[in-house]
């Protein structure tokens, strides 16, 4: 982005989550429950309001988290009304309606043939969002299973990667849809007596490039995973 490095034309209230769309352009999930924003900032720091529900009479209760597809469709995860949001690039509401009863989503991801993948995590799964909105449940071939998902992201070779909140490990997901435990309670944060499952969403990871990165909130480290 070009204001890599320099501060942004902006404040925040409690940002919850970033993504950012085909242009660079960033966007953040500002603020909480009815409260809720999406800010835009372009690539030369300028901030301004994407998204406000309020204003035009659509009352959202929790945005969890936020990704763009390559058509710049944004998605919206919102854990209140157990639903996702699509918006196009100007912020319209777009019909997006799952035959899947999702309950509580929480993390988004896309993968490179734009497939929207879904942490529907009380529902413990992760849901494949295909073309023409037909859903596909990811099912890993072993006996790993998951607890209140909350995390996704893909690394470049398609690897799926998903925090498991409630065991406070993230769950490897190959291609061929072989799963392992890619990190757990011993080897994350520096206390290791805390049970990290008892502080929802402190764990996030993030894909750059081709390394994996986890945001650990309550121990305050960002650990390089590969």
């Amino acid at each position: 982005m070009g204001n890599m490095g320099k501060p942004l034309n902006t404040s925040f209230e409690y940002p919850q989550a970033i993504t950012i769309d085909n242009n660079d352009n960033l966007y953040v999930i500002n603020g909480d429950w009815k409260t809720v924003t999406i800010t835009k900032i372009d690539t030369n720091g300028n901030s301004s309001v994407f998204l406000n529900p309020a204003e035009k009479n659509l009352i959202y209760d929790r945005f969890c988290d936020l990704v763009f597809d390559s058509k710049n469709n944004l998605y919206i995860s919102d854990s209140a009304k157990n639903k996702i949001h699509k918006f196009d690039s100007q912020g319209n509401i777009l019909d997006f309606d799952l035959l899947e009863t999702l309950k509580e989503p929480a993390g988004l991801s896309i993968d490179n043939k734009d497939n929207l993948l879904i942490c529907d995590s009380y529902n413990n799964r992760i849901i494949k969002v295909l073309e023409n909105d037909k859903t596909q449940i990811i099912i890993p071939n072993n006996e790993i299973t998951f607890n209140e998902p909350e995390n996704i992201t893909l690394d470049k070779l398609g690897n799926i990667y998903v925090t498991d909140c409630n065991r406070t490990r993230i769950i490897k997901i190959d291609k061929n849809l072989n799963s392992s435990i890619f990190l757990n309670q011993s080897t994350l944060g520096k206390n290791k007596d805390h049970n990290l499952s008892e502080y929802q969403n402190t764990l996030k990871i993030e894909a750059l490039e081709n390394d994996i990165y986890a945001f650990d909130k309550y121990d305050n480290l960002i650990i390089k995973l590969k």
